[in-house]
């Protein structure tokens, strides 16, 4: 059986590069000022130095960041925080708010204003308030990823979450999407490629909270039995990208599953076929087409 690696070959919304390039000029800081600045900020914004741009998606216009939840760079009395930018229901960019009074404690029950992607909550700096319930609006609060190169980058037990719009950052206990039962409640067990590994994702209404997830041409959400990956390591699927199932290449009739539950040419191709493998994943697989390793 062929296999590739089912995350660098990943492409469209399933994956996306990391904030770091910096464009062009920001909107004027307000820097906690008591009303609206001239520039139509709202109260309590803090505007950057500089913006982070990130072009995740080819052809569409780069998202840019305000700030980065990993670095906490804003003034003194304000945090970095995620947020839908767009109005929509995922998080999508990022701002400086002023830190709550009372915040609550990591690990703990949390609150958020508005809405469950506002990025308004009661959490301390260097975290957000995580799996709100869509009508009590509380969460847990969860902590963001230390910088790369810090040791420990997450809390033991957890490992960093990256999604491809590049604005959420967060230490999650990874999954296994092979399991029976990988997540509680409604959330799924998704792939970030980003972090190479998975996490359970809150999934409100039957749509997934997070802009990675979202699939082919009409931007829906895959089952939580499946990914998103490209046309190209699918075989072609009338879209740039496809909605595909898991398998584990560790059973003897992987194959033939593949291809009675999707296409006569699926095969169960190894997610990670090239060291470090991560000892979770060692069997992880995706139905698609085949490919010769050896034309890697």
């Amino acid at each position: 059986m062929g296999a590739t690696s089912a995350a660098g070959s990943s492409t469209g919304p399933t994956t996306g590069p990391s904030l770091g390039t910096t464009v062009g000029e920001p909107p004027g800081p307000t820097f906690g000022q008591e009303g609206p600045g001239d520039d139509g900020s709202e109260v309590g914004f803090v505007g950057p130095l500089d913006l982070a741009c990130a072009q995740a998606v080819p052809g569409v216009s780069p998202q840019c960041a305000l700030c980065d939840v990993r670095e906490q760079s804003c003034v003194d009395g304000f945090r970095c925080v995620a947020w839908a930018e767009d109005g929509g229901d995922a998080w999508n960019g990022t701002r400086c708010i002023e830190v709550s009074p009372d915040p609550v404690g990591v690990g703990q029950i949390c609150t958020l204003i508005d809405s469950v992607v506002s990025g308004l909550d009661d959490c301390p700096i260097g975290s957000m308030c995580w799996d709100a319930d869509p009508v009590t609006l509380q969460g847990t609060c969860v902590p963001f990823c230390g910088l790369p190169g810090d040791s420990p980058v997450c809390p033991a037990g957890t490992e960093c979450m990256i999604d491809g719009a590049g604005a959420l950052a967060l230490c999650l206990p990874p999954c296994d999407p092979l399991a029976s039962r990988p997540c509680a409640g409604a959330a799924a067990c998704r792939y970030f490629a980003a972090s190479r590994a998975a996490f359970c994702i809150p999934d409100q209404g039957g749509r997934v909270l997070s802009p990675t997830i979202q699939c082919g041409d009409d931007d829906e959400p895959c089952p939580g039995t499946a990914l998103c990956i490209s046309a190209a390591t699918y075989g072609g699927c009338g879209s740039p990208s496809c909605c595909t199932r898991w398998c584990d290449t560790s059973e003897p009739d992987a194959d033939a599953q593949c291809a009675a539950m999707q296409r006569p040419d699926h095969v169960c191709v190894a997610v990670f076929d090239r060291p470090p493998i991560p000892a979770d994943y060692a069997s992880l697989g995706i139905c698609a087409e085949p490919v010769d390793r050896a034309a890697h």
